[in-house]
This record gives C-alpha cells, structure tokens and sequence, in this order.
C-alpha cells in the first residue's frame, strides 16, 4: 500500500516526518527522576519541547517531538517506555 502524499511535499521524505506527542510518566518522583528520563527521551532521537513534574501525583509530563519510526524502535527496550503511562497527540 503506497502512502499518498500532496504534490506540494513530493520533496519530503516520509519517513523523516516528526510528530509532536504529549506524554506521561508514571514513578517519576523528583527532579533527577524527570532528567533521567528526558535523557532516555533524546537518547532514543526524541526532542524534549517541554517537561514538567508533578510531585504530588508522581509524574511527570512531556511534549516531545519524534521520529515515529527511529524512536520507538529505541524507546520500547527502555525502562522509561514502562513507565509511560498515557500518549496523547
């Protein structure tokens, strides 16, 4: 199944098309917490675009922007991946 693209973007390649998400994390209890995964994140070829900590509940936010692709083959063998609990786009 070929994928249809619009002629004004012939030039782009589909694979290299990044997509914004909104994550969340779960176990993520402290600052260090949150650091330790936002370097997961760009480790794997994510972008972190913001991040914020909600102590009270114990997780932590992301936007990030990523390669669909590339990331998750990274991501998914990460112990971040297991603490990510929602995906929103």
């Amino acid at each position: 199944m070929s994928k249809w693209i619009p002629a004004q973007f012939t030039n782009i390649d589909v694979d290299e098309v990044m997509v914004k998400l909104n994550v969340k994390f779960k176990n993520c209890k402290s600052d260090s917490d949150l650091k330790d995964i936002e370097s997961v994140v760009t480790f794997c070829g994510g972008k972190i675009l913001e991040s914020a900590l909600r102590e009270s509940t114990d997780l932590g936010y992301m936007t990030i922007l990523i390669n669909q692709e590339t990331f998750w083959q990274k991501f998914k063998y990460t112990i971040a991946h297991d603490d990510m609990t929602e995906l929103d786009d």
